[in-house]
């Protein structure tokens, strides 16, 4: 944790305040039905971001009634190279939802 006044970062080893930590700055756990409809592209592929985030993120986003959509792109890592086509549906989804 870092700590301002000193400048410093303190290593935590208690696991009950690291999973304190970890949960206060996860984005799951800050949805809110007034949070704008969310567009995510993840490739199955993904040694960086497990698809599983996504997939649970968008579980959440579910529960709270919220518009999504979740294109999973076979065979594709992080940070995909050829993302013209994705292009096009990003700003579809911007147009019909984000005016």
């Amino acid at each position: 944790m870092y700590d301002r006044r000193a400048s410093t970062l303190n290593i935590i080893s208690d696991s009950v305040q690291k999973y304190k930590i970890m949960k206060e700055i996860s984005p799951i756990y800050a949805i809110s039905p007034h949070d704008p409809p969310v567009f995510i592209i993840h490739g199955d592929a993904d040694r960086t971001v497990p698809l599983q985030q996504s997939e649970a993120f968008i579980a959440k986003l579910n529960e709270t009634g919220l518009t999504n959509k979740l294109i999973i792109k076979k065979n594709v890592g992080h940070g995909f190279e050829d993302m013209l086509p994705e292009l096009y549906l990003f700003s579809d989804w911007f147009d019909k939802y984000l005016k």
